[in-house]
């Protein structure tokens, strides 16, 4: 069983993270992990809005999806990490 944040970032693959540019990733996956499910589902919509801010960081083909899929996107990987988190 790993934290929340940890489950998180499993889901974003390497290939769409442009590099040399800073982010809070890690900052955000450790507060995740120290908040555990039960924080981060209450926690869901700052998340969600962490994650969509941190879109910016992805790579440029990302940057044409509507604000309203990355919503639903990032809201069902924040569920995913949540159960895979429990496990």
């Amino acid at each position: 069983m790993s934290g929340v944040g940890t489950e998180l970032a499993k889901q974003i693959p390497e290939w769409a993270v442009q590099t040399g540019k800073k982010c809070q990733c890690k900052d955000m996956q450790a507060k995740m992990n120290k908040w555990g499910p039960d924080g981060c589902y209450k926690r869901r919509n700052a998340i969600i809005a962490h994650l969509i801010a941190q879109s910016d960081l992805l790579i440029p083909a990302f940057k044409f999806v509507p604000e309203s899929v990355k919503r639903v996107v990032a809201g069902r990987m924040l569920g995913k990490a949540i159960r895979d988190s429990k496990e």
